[in-house]
C-alpha cells in the first residue's frame, strides 16, 4: 500500500515537495505570498486549525511509506508559516523579516533538533511548530522592546 494521490498532493503542497529544490523554503514563501492576499486573520486561523490535524496524519503516512522526515513532505512548513502569519502585523517589512527568521529557526533548529527524531510523523510537524513559536517569540520580544 502506498500513499494515496490526494495524500501526495496535500502533503507535498500541490507537489512542490516533489518538484522543486529547497521545497520547505519555497512552500513557506508561497504560503506567505498567498496569505498576503487572503487576510483577514480569521481565515488564516481557520486554515491553520483545519490543516493541523491533517498535517499530523499525513506526516505519519509520509514517514511510514517514504521514510523519516522526507523532504517532499512540506505541509509542516504550511503549518509553521500560518502560525507565524497569525501573529505578525500585515505589513510587508514584517512579512519579509519574519519569513527569514522563521526559515532560520526551521532550518537550524538551534535548541530543538532532537524533537525531529520523534517517530510516527509527530516530530516532522512538531519541530516546525516549535520553530514557528520561536519566531513568534522573537516578534513579541521585538514589539515589547520597541
Amino acid at each position: 500500500m502506498a500513499l494515496e494521490p490526494w495524500e501526495k498532493v496535500a502533503g507535498s503542497f500541490f507537489y512542490v515537495g516533489y518538484k522543486i529544490k529547497g521545497p520547505g523554503t519555497v512552500t513557506s514563501a508561497l504560503v506567505f505570498l498567498a496569505a498576503w492576499f487572503i487576510r483577514p486573520d480569521g481565515v488564516l486561523i481557520g486554515l491553520l486549525l483545519a490543516l493541523l490535524p491533517l498535517s499530523f496524519y499525513l506526516g505519519y503516512r509520509f514517514e511510514k511509506y517514504i521514510g523519516h522526515d522526507p523532504s517532499c513532505f512540506t505541509l509542516d512548513e504550511v503549518i509553521g508559516s500560518l502560525m507565524v502569519l497569525c501573529f505578525i502585523p500585515h505589513k510587508l517589512v514584517y512579512n519579509i523579516i519574519f519569513f527569514i527568521v522563521w526559515r532560520l529557526f526551521d532550518i537550524f533548529k538551534p535548541f530543538f533538533k532532537p524533537v525531529e527524531q520523534i517517530q510516527q510523523g509527530v516530530g516532522i510537524v512538531l519541530d516546525d511548530i516549535i520553530g514557528a513559536l520561536c519566531t513568534v517569540g522573537v516578534y513579541l520580544l521585538y514589539s515589547w522592546l520597541f
